[in-house]
């Protein structure tokens, strides 16, 4: 066996002669281990604040882009409302309102990214949603490209929104089928997994207990090291120009760290790539889904809380249009100051999260000051992160996310005003 050692040496000297040398070799072995594990450990943290950072400039830069978007979306719908059914102008708002969905997309990517925070977290199986996923996109295979379920039959139950994992798999399946240009095999494999505390010590990310634990796999081209350290950053790609916009694997990356998961990729030349991700599994029960009816307008009182001029005037315009009365408010302090005056009459307030002088959260503990029972919307560029949640749990009866379609300010404002 060879191992490393640390070699220190003195002259042994009698009468001014040097008769030989006095030699310590130290078996360094386990300094070595140490060095080894210091040098990981450091280039995870590098890792997680490198990203941490990126993913705050993202989320910042989602949050102004979804109020841009509000205001473009919302104006686009009540132009096509009051456009006569045969107006030549339908074709091109229909347009706005098409791109701006696509857009909309697009800054839900960065806000993944980001961790923004979970839209909608519910009880399900990840089995359930890779079945259909490839359901989906197997459509864009070519014939050449086979499909394998290797499922852990009693899989366990993670919590998380199912549209953020449905986007995830997307990311990742088509991913692996642009690796393999001339045909190949995807592997979908599922299995419950506990970390224990020796391993979780080790792999400071992880906190002891039971995964779920999902591979995709591929039998394409591979990756390089370089450009594996570089894949989850946002807007990083290798792909053509136009093909794709860097942000899949950063949303990927986002949407697992924010449901307290973990991801890794191992890839070498020529021999495909595994991405490997971890959630963490839940005690809560499956509930079955409800069918939504459509939702109309109703003459109730709102008021209205957002900086933004242009988003208070949209949704303004958008709520009256659909027959409700509307109450505006620039921010927190004039907000408080209208709903002490006319408490009686609001029988909703829909409030931005991020405003200047007085935010989201100080504003509706002085609503709730006022009025124990007061029903408070909050709705925000970012998506329901930290603070929001602490609000919904506070009292506040549902959450918004920005740009909204009518449809959806419409059920939301519903539900919130039966409760």
């Amino acid at each position: 066996n060879i191992i490393p050692v640390e070699v220190s040496s003195v002259p042994l000297i009698k009468d001014d002669k040097v008769i030989g040398i006095f030699v310590i070799a130290r078996d360094i072995t386990e300094r070595r281990k140490a060095e080894k594990e210091r040098k990981n450990l450091e280039e995870q943290l590098f890792h997680s604040q490198k990203m941490e950072s990126i993913g705050r400039l993202a989320g910042g830069i989602a949050h102004d882009y979804n109020n841009i978007l509000t205001i473009i979306m919302g104006w686009a719908e009540i132009l096509t409302r009051k456009l006569e059914d045969d107006s030549p102008y339908h074709k091109g708002i229909h347009t706005i309102l098409t791109n701006t969905i696509r857009a909309k997309e697009l800054s839900h990517q960065l806000l993944g990214f980001a961790r923004g925070g979970k839209y909608e977290p519910k009880p399900l199986k990840i089995n359930n949603v890779i079945k259909d996923t490839i359901k989906v996109t197997e459509k864009i295979f070519e014939k050449n490209i086979e499909v394998i379920f290797d499922f852990e039959k009693n899989i366990d139950t993670i919590e998380a929104d199912e549209n953020q994992i449905h986007q995830d798999m997307t990311n990742l399946i088509i991913n692996a089928k642009d690796a393999m240009q001339n045909g190949g095999t995807i592997t979908s494999k599922t299995e419950n997994v506990f970390i224990d505390e020796e391993y979780a010590a080790k792999y400071k990310q992880f906190k002891s207990g039971n995964y779920v634990k999902v591979s995709i796999s591929d039998t394409g081209i591979g990756m390089t090291k370089e450009i594996q350290n570089k894949i989850f950053e946002p807007f990083f790609t290798t792909k053509d120009k136009g093909k794709g916009t860097g942000l899949g694997l950063a949303s990927v990356y986002g949407i697992i760290k924010n449901h307290s998961g973990y991801i890794s990729c191992h890839s070498e030349l020529g021999s495909g790539t595994t991405f490997t991700f971890y959630l963490p599994v839940t005690e809560k029960e499956i509930v079955e889904k409800k069918i939504h009816t459509e939702f109309i307008g109703g003459n109730e009182t709102i008021m209205v809380i957002d900086d933004e001029n242009d988003v208070r005037e949209m949704t303004k315009c958008l709520l009256k249009d659909l027959g409700y009365k509307v109450i505006l408010a620039s921010d927190g302090v004039e907000a408080v100051d209208v709903y002490k005056e006319k408490k009686n009459e609001i029988d909703l307030v829909l409030m931005d999260m991020i405003m200047p002088v007085m935010g989201g959260e100080e504003t509706f503990r002085k609503l709730c000051e006022i009025n124990s029972k007061v029903k408070v919307l909050i709705m925000s560029g970012f998506s329901q992160g930290h603070k929001a949640t602490e609000i919904l749990k506070g009292g506040a009866i549902g959450f918004l996310q920005k740009p909204f379609e009518m449809q959806n300010l419409l059920k939301v404002i519903s539900k919130a005003l039966k409760k």
